[in-house]
């Protein structure tokens, strides 16, 4: 579709907006969840921000006089995408964050739409065109020209590539589920009742494990889990799950590949990570994949 159509198109206009914020929150987000998850336990960490959220949510889609109820027969499939969303993908990102480079565990975590893509071809039967193909092939040389050479050197961690490519692959599998059910229900809802019961398993483990051990933590770390709360998932989950509603499985997940490249920005900026040649070529390649995905059909 050409840009000038794309444009024109009411709902488009507002997925591409939501994507333009989230990618800027969720970029951000990786050496912000680096400061909590250094000082924070992970099952605490996630305790804390993801039931949260999702009372947070569905209490602002309650003042918006949206409906809560999920519709019959869509339960097992809420339970489904939270698991997937939620339960391994909060975990897994907030240990391998703490095994790697924010940056780079963004950058790992965002080979999403490789799997994304893949299993939309096996599950849904989306067929991957040349284009598609074309983004793939360049939003993941990006990804590869950031974390080659870098794992498997002293100091680097193959264990934090294999538990960020688990995050990878279970996003992808919740993206899968969202896209191929018929939810009717508000996306705010949606993504609410996500977070809260993908959310509660990770509780009990906490209390047993985590709790009886805590101890006090820093002004940064509790000021990065307000921040996770109410922008990386109060606001981009309701976000993310307007945008697979209203892009094909493959745009909405390729067009995020830039969310690995400023979480490698903020990286360098915040926590003073590395960024040279090798994180610029990255943006080159990603850029040029979001333009093949978004300014056509």
């Amino acid at each position: 579709m050409p840009l000038s159509r794309l444009i024109a198109d009411p709902s488009h206009r507002r997925g591409l907006f939501l994507l333009v914020l989230l990618t800027v929150i969720w970029g951000v987000n990786w050496p912000v969840m680096k400061i909590a998850a250094t000082e924070i336990p992970p099952w605490t960490f996630r305790t804390v921000t993801s039931p949260i959220s999702g009372a947070g949510l569905l209490l602002i889609a309650w003042l918006a006089k949206r409906s809560l109820r999920v519709p019959p027969g869509r339960w097992r499939w809420l339970i489904l995408a939270a698991f997937f969303n939620v339960t391994c993908w909060h975990m897994l990102t907030a240990y391998g964050v703490t095994m790697m480079a924010s940056g780079h565990a963004s950058v790992i975590a965002f080979t999403m739409p490789i799997w994304a893509a893949l299993l939309g071809l096996l599950v849904m039967g989306e067929k991957i065109s040349g284009r598609v193909f074309a983004a793939l092939a360049f939003g993941m040389a990006g990804v590869w020209v950031l974390v080659a050479g870098r794992l498997f050197v002293p100091g680097g961690d193959p264990w934090g590539l294999a538990v960020m490519l688990g995050a990878a692959i279970a996003w992808a599998a919740g993206t899968i589920v969202l896209k191929r059910t018929d939810w009717r229900m508000p996306a705010m809802a949606l993504a609410g009742w996500q977070l809260l019961l993908g959310g509660l398993p990770i509780i009990p483990v906490a209390a047993i494990n985590e709790f009886p051990h805590l101890e006090p933590v820093s002004y940064a770390a509790t000021a990065a889990v307000i921040y996770i709360i109410i922008g990386p998932q109060i606001f981009c989950y309701y976000a993310w799950n307007t945008i697979v509603g209203i892009f094909p499985v493959n745009v909405s997940s390729i067009s995020t590949l830039m969310i690995p490249v400023l979480g490698v920005i903020s990286g360098g900026l915040v926590l003073g990570e590395a960024i040279g040649l090798r994180e610029a070529a990255a943006l080159v390649l990603v850029c040029a994949a979001l333009g093949l995905v978004l300014f056509r059909r």
